[in-house]
C-alpha cells in the first residue's frame, strides 16, 4: 500500500499479519499504521508520532476527514471525483462549517473561495490556462472583499513552457522576482540545464558523467542526480 502526502512523496505501507494492520517506518520514523473499516470500506491511517488520524475511502483513494490530537477535525466532500469543499470543526464546534469551495473547468481548477460567516463567498485565487491546458496565470486576490481585481490589488504569477512540452521554461510574478530554466536532453529524458533569477544570478549543472552526477557551476560542488 502506498500513501500519497500532499508534495507528491510517497509513503509505503506493508502488512503486518500479527496486527492486522498495514505499518510503515517511513517519514517520521515512528511506527504508523494504517487499518481497514470493511463496514465502512474505508482506510484509516494514524501516526503514533502526533497523534493524527485520517479516513480514505478505500475504492477513490480519496482523503475525507482528517482529525489531529487536539480535536480539530476537517472534512473533504468530491464530486466527480474532483475536490469541491473543505469544512472545519474547531474544538468547542458543535457541527463543520465548509470554509474554502473549488470550482473547475473542463476539470481544471478554476478558482478557490472562501466562505464568510454570513454565508457569501469570496474568491481568492483564480486559474487560467493556456490553449494547450498548461497552467498559465495564478492570480491571488489581495482584496477580495470587493469580487473584483480592476482594483490592480492583485498578485500575478505567470508560467511559459519549453515549446509545447509540459516544462516550465520562466516563473515571473507581479513583483519582478523570476526564474528561468533551460533544459538539456541527457539520453532520452531532458534534465536542467541551468536556473537563472530576475536578479541574474545563474547556476549551470553538468551532467557529464552518463548522468549521474551533475556540478552545478555556481559552487562547482559535486552533488548526486537521480537518474529515473
Amino acid at each position: 500500500m502506498v500513501r500519497t502526502l500532499r508534495d507528491g512523496a510517497k509513503q509505503s505501507f506493508g502488512w503486518d499479519a500479527s496486527l492486522g494492520l498495514y505499518t510503515s517506518t517511513e517519514g517520521g520514523g515512528a511506527y504508523e499504521r494504517v487499518s481497514y473499516d470493511s463496514a465502512a470500506a474505508q482506510f484509516v491511517w494514524h501516526s503514533s508520532a502526533n497523534d493524527q488520524m485520517e479516513t480514505y475511502d478505500a475504492g477513490a483513494g480519496q482523503l475525507l476527514q482528517a482529525d489531529d490530537l487536539h480535536g480539530n477535525s476537517q472534512r473533504f466532500t468530491y464530486a466527480n471525483g474532483l475536490l469541491i469543499s473543505v469544512a472545519n470543526k474547531s474544538v468547542g464546534d458543535s457541527e463543520y462549517r465548509v470554509n474554502t469551495e473549488y470550482s473547475y473547468n473542463a476539470k481544471q481548477l478554476a478558482q478557490v473561495q472562501t466562505r464568510q460567516e454570513d454565508g457569501s463567498l469570496r474568491t481568492r485565487v483564480r486559474y487560467d490556462y493556456d490553449s494547450s491546458g498548461r497552467l498559465w496565470h495564478v492570480s491571488v486576490d489581495l482584496s477580495p472583499e470587493d469580487g473584483s481585481t480592476a482594483d490592480g490589488f492583485v498578485y500575478v504569477t505567470t508560467y511559459s513552457y519549453d515549446g509545447a512540452s509540459q516544462r516550465v521554461s520562466n516563473v515571473t510574478q507581479s513583483d519582478g522576482s523570476s526564474l528561468t530554466f533551460v533544459y538539456v536532453k541527457v539520453g532520452v529524458d531532458y534534465r536542467v540545464q541551468s536556473v537563472k533569477d530576475g536578479l541574474g544570478n545563474k547556476t549551470s549543472f553538468d551532467y557529464s558523467q552518463a548522468g549521474k552526477t551533475c556540478t552545478p557551476a555556481s559552487s562547482r560542488r559535486r552533488t548526486k542526480a537521480r537518474t529515473t
